[in-house]
């Protein structure tokens, strides 16, 4: 609202970006707010079950933070970059599939398990970023690729029991 009040004035331009399921090295999957991905493949290097919950046939859009830094700055570069835009793949993941995919990267042992449906998870999400492509940006990752250069962090980086 205060953004949209200051441009409307004319003093300031600016740009608001919705980020969908940021993901990459660094993420803590121990935090209170902890993401599927680096969660996943501490499990996958442990080799212990990863608990999926629901089906796992919900989807979301994953987005590397790398894209997600180079959309903040494309942003802050193009003054016609205005207004609220998500910033996202466009695409979808079923969580199933990621955490089959990081399961087989891992060379793991673990299994998928399912538990009960979480109270109040989306079934489906998914970034509608054909506003800020239009506007010029696209995301510089192939997920795959994002998830391969996030697993191998974590290899580098993981502490048995940590």
């Amino acid at each position: 609202y205060y953004l949209d009040l200051y441009q409307r004035e004319g003093r300031l331009q600016t740009a608001a970006l919705r980020f969908f399921n940021v993901f990459g090295p660094r993420q803590d999957p121990k935090g209170a707010y902890a993401a599927a991905v680096p969660i996943f493949i501490q499990q996958a290097l442990r080799h212990e079950d990863i608990t999926v919950f629901g089906d796992g046939e919900q989807t979301r859009d994953f987005i590397y933070v790398k894209d997600i830094v180079g959309a903040l700055t494309f942003a802050a570069s193009h003054p016609a970059v205005s207004g609220v835009f998500n910033a996202g793949y466009g695409s979808q993941l079923t969580i199933n599939r990621l955490a089959q995919q990081l399961i087989d990267a891992a060379g793991s042992s673990s299994r998928i398990l399912h538990g009960p449906t979480r109270t109040g998870d989306v079934k489906h999400s998914r970034a509608s970023a054909a506003k800020l492509r239009a506007a010029g940006w696209a995301p510089q990752h192939a997920l795959e690729d994002a998830l391969a250069a996030t697993l191998e962090f974590f290899k580098r980086n993981f502490k048995s029991g940590s």
